[in-house]
């Protein structure tokens, strides 16, 4: 990890550099470029005031060889007066009256990309460009001088400024070289220094994955180092739990297990000894009779208790795959299930579902065991008038039987817990352990509202 930041905060501090120097450099070489174009259109500027200022009287017979003569003299005299960088052209057409410099300005500002610039009352137009190994800037217009139109330029040598805005640049370069490396070095040592409680972390860890999960590392900084100490020993607390809650449910299935060994042991006992007495006993017909159905019944009771305790099991093992169900569709399939047994033990069932059919996420025939079970818990609690309401967020079971006590809804969905023994001697105490359990797979929240005397309602929020 320290590697990879090192990497990464060199490509930054490199990239960062070179924009900055690149950026620095490109506007630097604009505005001189600007600033050199904008002083020759000045320079341009005041020599056609100096020129139109200074009007010499002519004779109208005069040639125009002797204007151009005057104009070059004027010229050569204000050029004699300027700076050394500064060279002036004056054309009339494509003749040079006076140019002492080698450029051709006029074709210069023809065959380039021109700003024009305003100053004073007139405008100009200006170019920067490369000649050989120079750098120039020139500034082009057009003056009238007794009723003659000629070109005038004014060509600046700008290499020196140029010049010095490369050096810059490179001095630029070499200085975030500089900090670049420093900055390097500094992060490289920082970052070292930061990592080094990581390696107290690491130990820790390892301790951890070993099975000591009662290690604990403690914060040893006050910074983000610190919050990673105190992230994990907040995980290893997890973790801690995590195991005892997995030892717990191991503890739950051995006692589930226990318990089904125990219920067991009733009817296999019975059904042993009446089958004992089948074949070896002199008994009359009628004993026998009694005998198998005996036998029939325990064995039957036999196969209720396995049957729900392998539901329960399975519920344990959350081994469930959720499918689309349509609640129109279900409904049915659970009338098939519910209602010959309800007209069997005279009982009034009814299920209403919505008009609009919708669908929910789960397992039909959990579902189903879900809502058998507590018709069955309904009908042995003594309920001839039992209803199964599906709504869209919730669904309802209500019964009028004998009710359940306060002090025993608490405990009622914890397996094998029996209330009222004398409601039925059917039950094992499974069937709303595992209506808890498969609620809880389809995320649904299981609340049981009873009043003795009167009836109970379950309601199943559903919350997927």
């Amino acid at each position: 990890m320290r590697t990879r930041i090192t990497i990464g905060m060199i490509i930054i501090f490199v990239v960062s550099a070179g924009l900055f120097c690149g950026i620095m450099s490109y506007t630097t070489w604009n505005t001189q470029r600007s600033e050199a174009k904008r002083y020759s259109v000045s320079e341009l500027n005041a020599l056609v005031w100096k020129l139109n200022s200074e009007n010499y009287p002519m004779d109208i017979k005069d040639s125009p060889y002797i204007k151009d003569t005057i104009l070059r003299y004027r010229i050569q005299q204000y050029a004699s007066l300027s700076r050394e960088d500064m060279d002036y052209v004056l054309q009339k057409g494509e003749e040079d009256i006076f140019n002492n410099s080698s450029i051709n300005a006029s074709y210069i500002l023809d065959s380039m990309k021109t700003d024009e610039i305003e100053m004073g009352n007139e405008k100009y137009r200006a170019a920067f460009f490369k000649y050989g190994s120079r750098y120039y800037s020139v500034a082009g217009g057009t003056i009238m001088y007794d009723g003659e139109e000629y070109d005038i330029s004014v060509v600046r040598d700008v290499t020196e400024s140029m010049n010095r805005v490369r050096m810059v640049a490179v001095w630029c370069i070499f200085i975030n070289l500089g900090i670049v490396i420093v900055s390097i070095v500094i992060s490289i040592l920082f970052l070292k220094h930061s990592f080094a409680p990581l390696e107290q972390l690491k130990e820790s860890t390892r301790a951890i994955a070993q099975g000591d999960y009662g290690q604990r590392i403690g914060s040893v900084r006050k910074d983000e180092v610190g919050e990673l100490a105190d992230s994990f020993d907040r995980m290893g607390e997890a973790v801690e739990l995590h195991i005892r809650e997995v030892e717990n449910k191991v503890e739950e299935q051995d006692m589930l297990i226990h318990a089904l060994a125990h219920e067991m042991k009733t009817p296999v006992t019975a059904i042993a000894g009446y089958a004992f007495a089948l074949q070896s006993a002199n008994i009359s017909e009628k004993q026998q009779e009694e005998a198998v159905s005996f036998i029939d019944m325990e064995s039957r009771r036999l196969e209720r208790l396995s049957s729900k305790l392998t539901q329960l099991i399975m519920a344990e093992h959350n081994r469930i795959e959720l499918q689309s169900i349509s609640v129109h569709a279900f409904a049915k399939q659970l009338e098939g299930i519910l209602v010959p047994k309800a007209d069997r033990q005279n009982v009034s069932l009814h299920i209403e579902v919505p008009e609009d059919d919708y669908n929910i996420e789960g397992d039909a025939d959990l579902l189903c065991v879900l809502l058998t079970n507590l018709y069955d818990n309904a009908y042995k609690a003594g309920a001839c008038r039992i209803g199964i309401h599906f709504a869209v967020n919730e669904w309802t079971v209500t019964d009028n039987g004998c009710g359940i006590p306060e002090d025993e809804l608490t405990k009622i969905m914890q397996p094998f817990y029996q209330g009222d023994k004398s409601r039925s001697d059917e039950g094992f105490g499974l069937g709303l352990a595992i209506c808890k359990k498969i609620a809880d797979l389809h995320r649904m929240e299981l609340r049981i509202m009873s009043v003795v005397g009167e009836g109970s309602c379950v309601y199943m929020t559903i919350n997927c």
